[in-house]
């Protein structure tokens, strides 16, 4: 048996295992046919997607309500812990998109 024929993809027959965090069944074939597995599963998804939107309107609440008075009191908005804040609020608003 050469080496060739000993690494050719046809003679692969090993399964690759099915990712685990999918919440749609693993064999579907098009966007139509993805339903979730379980009634448990569309609920954590439901409550992942509030939590989040929650979170990304939080994020911009604290954008932009710093640059609101980083206009209005340079002088107070100009500290460390704050410029840290918002450096962060900022982070998670591009996490979380």
């Amino acid at each position: 048996m050469a080496a060739s024929e000993s690494l050719s993809s046809a003679s692969f027959t090993a399964t690759l295992p099915e990712l685990t965090t999918s919440i749609f069944l693993p064999n579907a074939t098009d966007a139509s046919d993805q339903r979730f597995v379980t009634d448990t599963d569309k609920v954590f998804f439901i409550a992942v997607l509030a939590t989040n939107s929650i979170s990304v309107a939080a994020c911009l609440f604290v954008i932009i309500a710093y640059f609101f008075l980083q206009r209005k009191y340079p002088r107070v908005m100009s500290r460390t812990s704050l410029k840290l804040s918002i450096g962060m609020a900022c982070s998670d608003t591009i996490y979380h998109v």
